[in-house]
């Protein structure tokens, strides 16, 4: 699988960001890495997020520079 597009976020989201095992996730505020430094979150509950379950893909490079707000 390839990284999702942006055409297909959900009107919420602005964020999207891969985490460190290759799950895409989209975002409704900025994510920050998590304590353990394999994942995002954001520190708050998360009703504010959805993983992506098709979208799993190798990640290249540091998987933290993956980060993208919406276009």
């Amino acid at each position: 699988m390839t990284k999702p597009e942006w055409k297909e976020a959900p009107a919420w989201a602005t964020w999207l960001a891969q985490d460190k095992d290759g799950w895409w996730a989209w975002w409704n505020i900025a994510p920050l890495v998590c304590e353990r430094g394999e994942c995002w979150n954001q520190g708050k509950p998360m009703e504010n997020w959805k993983y992506l379950d098709i979208h799993v893909s190798e990640v290249v490079g540091d998987w933290k520079d993956n980060l993208e707000a919406r276009p």
